[in-house]
């Protein structure tokens, strides 16, 4: 696969930034692709880069201020900061490590233990995420059975499909104990590892070289495994990449996602183009998220009627109402009355607990189990669980019976 971690030096000094170049020449895994100067364009230019690993020059260069590593760390949590810090200033060091820096070398040792630093801790972000044994691989794939395929979309922007795509995978990976796979499809503005806290080492993008000769191995090389245990697959990081990803890579990625997981949890977002279709198409069950507001409704009923004349069945589709309120607001049995779709499963609206869940990139399903919200999303675990037995079992009553329930 393609190696390689895209570096950004943040330095106000230019021959510091050369020195730190030549430094890194001698790296096999880091390649230096541009250097950031300290200012008030800072964050803007750092984030158009979309860097791996970002370099902090405090020694040759002006000493970044903490406030601004914190930020960084905030609006690129996905990147590693490494300080090089001035020799004998290890209250800044230690400041800067309490802001968001991963690690520090001091200005003396920087051309020799840099190298060997970055090293040791792209090996520590990889063994913290370590990949699925073999042997916890779904059953499903032994028995020559296909997983099954969960897309969550909605009609509408800003409704909470990535919330409920990535507490979901973890409430299924929980409850099962089966291989659960998070495919984050959204190839633009995925917000998948921001969620889940994961750093992208890996991501669809490698997969490009070999669209024509796709293997399961080449697809296990490039995913994730979260500490819930969950697989995941992000999307590019570059927008020039995200370009490059046809509807027909991401079908054959799909396939053979299925093949390796009992349950592949698809975050389609709220775009609805060839590739969404195509992942629409072979899904086993398709959540449609809602809030109650009128846009989000009236979106939710166009697409509820574009599944019809798409020869989609009732039972596949499911609807999700988000950040319900029993006080105020459209209820979901007026919902319900109204499209002539019940609402499967409703998630109270509880704003300060998902966004601090957001923030620190932990699920709400592992840090707040009894809340609400996380109630609710294993409720619809549980009844994607029952649909995939009732599916198996021909004496089984029909899906539909619990899958859509009022």
């Amino acid at each position: 696969m393609p190696a390689g971690y895209k570096a950004v030096i943040l330095s106000d000094s230019a021959s510091g930034s050369a020195r730190l170049r030549r430094t890194l020449l001698s790296s096999a895994n880091v390649n230096v692709v541009d250097a950031v100067p300290l200012g008030p364009d800072t964050l803007t230019a750092l984030r158009s880069r979309e860097p791996n690993i970002i370099i902090v020059d405090a020694a040759w260069g002006s000493k970044a201020d903490v406030e601004l590593i914190r930020s960084i760390a905030t609006v690129l949590p996905t990147s590693l900061i490494v300080l090089v810090a001035p020799d004998g200033d290890m209250e800044y060091a230690q400041q800067a490590l309490l802001s968001g820096a991963r690690g520090f070398v001091t200005q003396s040792s920087a051309e020799s233990a840099l190298v060997d630093a970055l090293d040791q801790m792209l090996q520590l972000e990889t063994s913290r995420r370590p990949r699925l044994p073999l042997d916890e691989r779904s059953r499903a794939e032994a028995e020559g059975r296909e997983g099954r395929l969960i897309s969550i979309f909605s009609a509408k922007g800003g409704v909470g499909c990535t919330v409920i795509a990535v507490n979901l995978a973890v409430a299924l990976r929980k409850h099962t104990e089966e291989a659960v796979c998070l495919f984050d499809c959204d190839l633009h503005f995925g917000n998948v590892a921001v969620l889940l806290n994961l750093w992208p080492q890996a991501t669809l993008g490698e997969l490009l070289p070999y669209a024509d000769d796709l293997t399961p191995e080449l697809v296990e090389e490039v995913m994730l495994t979260h500490n819930s245990g969950v697989r995941v697959l992000l999307p590019p990081t570059a927008f020039e990449e995200a370009e490059k990803v046809d509807p027909a890579l991401v079908a054959n990625v799909v396939e053979i996602l299925k093949q390796r997981h009992k349950f592949v949890i698809a975050d389609v977002g709220a775009r609805l183009d060839s590739t969404a279709l195509a992942i629409l198409d072979s899904s086993f069950r398709i959540v449609l998220v809602t809030t109650p507001e009128v846009p989000a409704l009236h979106n939710l009923r166009r697409m509820l009627q574009l599944t019809e004349d798409l020869g989609y069945p009732r039972e596949k589709v499911a609807i999700l109402g988000n950040r319900f309120s029993a006080g105020w607001g459209i209820q979901s049995t007026e919902i319900a009355e109204t499209l002539g779709y019940p609402i499967s499963v409703t998630l109270p609206s509880d704003g300060r607990l998902v966004t601090q869940a957001a923030n620190r990139g932990v699920p709400f399903i592992i840090d707040a189990p009894r809340s609400a919200p996380a109630r609710a999303v294993s409720e619809l675990a549980k009844l994607i669980v029952e649909s995939d037995r009732e599916q198996e079992g021909p004496e089984s009553p029909p899906a539909r019976s619990r899958w859509l329930r009022s």
